[in-house]
C-alpha cells in the first residue's frame, strides 16, 4: 500500500471531511436560541475544521514537551514505514495492515509511556475539544450548513 492509500483509509475510518473556509468558520458568533440544533448542525458542517483544530492543539501541546514530540514522530514514522512494506510470514502469505498495526501498537505505547507524553497529548486534545465545542455552540448556522445537515439526515434515513 502507498502512503496515500493508508491516509485515505484512515480518513474514511474517522469520517474526515474537507475543511470549510476559515473566513466562513470565524464569521459570526451569537448566543444560541436552540442549542441542540446549532451544535448538531455545526458539528456536522465544520467537522473537518474541528479535526484541524484538535490536531493543531495536540501538536502545540507536544511542542511544549520536545521529548514527547520526538517519541510521537518516531511512532508515526515507524508505523507508516511498517504499513508501507510487505512482510511475508509464509510463502505467499503477507501480514495485513491490521496485523501490522497490532504489532506497532505495543511499541508505540511503550515509547509514549517512557517519554511521558500522554499527559501532553491529553492536554492538547482537551484544549482542542473545548475550542471546538465553544465554536459549535456560539457559531451561528448558515443556510449552507442547515441544508448540508438536512441533506445528511435525508441520506442517513434512506440508507
Amino acid at each position: 500500500q502507498t502512503l496515500t492509500e493508508i491516509l485515505n483509509e484512515i480518513a474514511e475510518i474517522v469520517e474526515w471531511t474537507p475543511s470549510r473556509p476559515w473566513a466562513e468558520f470565524t464569521a459570526e458568533f451569537k448566543p444560541p436560541k436552540n442549542l441542540e440544533e446549532r451544535v448538531q448542525t455545526n458539528l456536522s458542517y465544520y467537522r473537518g475544521n474541528y479535526y484541524v483544530i484538535i490536531l493543531s492543539a495536540v501538536f502545540f501541546a507536544l511542542c511544549l514537551h520536545p521529548p514527547g514530540l520526538i517519541g510521537v514522530v518516531m511512532c508515526v514514522v515507524g508505523t507508516l514505514a511498517l504499513l508501507s512494506i510487505p512482510i511475508e510470514t509464509q510463502p505467499g502469505t503477507y501480514l495485513t495492515a491490521r496485523q501490522k498495526l497490532l504489532g506497532a501498537f505495543p511499541v508505540c505505547i511503550l515509547i509514549i509511556s517512557r517519554t511521558g507524553v500522554l499527559f501532553w497529548i491529553s492536554y492538547g486534545f482537551l484544549l482542542g475539544l473545548i475550542i471546538s465545542i465553544l465554536h459549535s455552540v456560539f457559531r451561528t448556522r448558515t443556510i449552507k450548513s442547515r441544508m448540508n445537515t438536512m441533506f445528511g439526515n435525508l441520506v442517513n434515513t434512506i440508507r
